[in-house]
């Protein structure tokens, strides 16, 4: 072709036609891993790599600034988890935690299911089949004494357990117990510790399986007195 000729329209549909059809173009279903959600990358020609986000291949490498479908698999079982843009990827990993060790405690554990409470989301629940009240109550991370109090007043029967990872208990339960204590209630309120360890100590990297033992994990139940925190 003579370029010196050819009007500048036609010389940008015909470099257009020839990234169209190169072989990178054509081969867009790569295979991709569990957590590459639903970015561009992995459908781009190689040649385009520079002008996009870099392949999400790992847990590691999801950023915190955007949003990403992460999917995690728990005996089997697989989900999608939906992580908020400026969520950590911690707050994500930690309600899969909760869905993992209490799996064979609590039947049909669900994610960020609203159960028609008036103030608060549930991270993780399990309802009764009949009378579908809550069973099971699972809050990742941070939860203020205000909400804890809370729901210990509103589900006075409800197992109820506070999850944070990289805090040890002393930094967190002390004062949370304070405040529950006082309150008549029948369930347990718990609060777990997951140590501070890097996201393949707890997660398979490349399927999404959740493989942290319930030992890994320092607990405290305030409903049985016996470990002085």
């Amino acid at each position: 072709m003579n370029y010196n000729r050819v009007p500048l329209a036609a010389l940008l549909i015909h470099f257009l036609n020839l990234i169209l059809t190169s072989q990178g173009f054509t081969e867009r279903f790569r295979h991709c891993s569990a957590f590459s959600g639903k970015t561009v990358c992995e459908c781009q020609p190689d040649r385009w790599k520079g002008s996009f986000r870099s392949r999400i291949r790992r847990l590691s490498d999801i950023p915190k600034a955007k949003k990403h479908s992460v999917q995690l698999i728990v005996d089997g079982e697989k989900r999608i988890f939906e992580k908020k843009k400026f969520e950590s990827l911690q707050h994500v990993l930690t309600k899969a935690i909760l869905w993992k060790v209490f799996n064979e405690n609590y039947d049909n554990i669900q994610i960020e299911e609203d159960i028609g409470d008036p103030n608060y989301l549930p991270d993780v629940i399990s309802l009764n089949s009949t009378t579908k009240c809550p069973l099971f109550w699972g809050e990742s991370g941070r939860m203020s004494i205000k909400k804890a109090v809370t729901l210990a007043k509103r589900y006075p029967n409800t197992h109820i357990c506070q999850l944070r990872w990289g805090l040890s208990l002393e930094q967190f339960a002390p004062e949370m117990a304070k405040a529950i204590r006082p309150i008549e209630r029948k369930g347990t309120f718990s609060f777990g510790a997951i140590p501070n360890k890097n996201v393949w100590e707890y997660f398979d990297e490349e399927n999404g399986t959740v493989h942290i033992s319930n030992d890994t994990i320092s607990w405290y139940h305030l409903n049985q007195e016996e470990k002085s925190i």
